[in-house]
């Protein structure tokens, strides 16, 4: 996920009971959560 439209469109599909399945390039899980919260 690059962008804040594309994070909250796939979390509104998901909340809907699709299977959203995606990547981000991160080193850990910490960096992972960062890099979400901070988009």
């Amino acid at each position: 996920m690059r962008d804040k439209d594309t994070l909250e469109t796939a979390t509104q599909a998901s909340l809907t009971g699709h299977l959203v399945l995606s990547t981000l390039h991160t080193k850990s899980a910490a960096e992972t959560l960062d890099r979400i919260v901070n988009m």
